[in-house]
């Protein structure tokens, strides 16, 4: 046997079902980093967002104070 194969062609079950588990390991892994950066990115997108509307604020009182 060499890589899980018998002499005859056929795969080992035993090396078939270590595989799938895995590959569903990475998967799932896979699967949390994605999530992990989704909500990173949309962090990120709040913070932007938050920065933006503070430089409005202090453009709008700066053109107040200024008048």
């Amino acid at each position: 046997m060499q890589c899980g194969i018998h002499s005859t062609g056929s795969f080992d079950a035993r090396f078939i079902a270590a595989t799938l588990v895995k590959v569903q390991s990475a998967m799932a892994l896979m699967q949390g980093v994605q999530q992990v950066s989704t909500l990173l990115q949309k962090e990120s997108n709040l913070m932007m967002a938050i920065s933006e509307a503070r430089m409005k604020a202090s453009s709008i009182a700066s053109v107040a104070w200024a008048t």
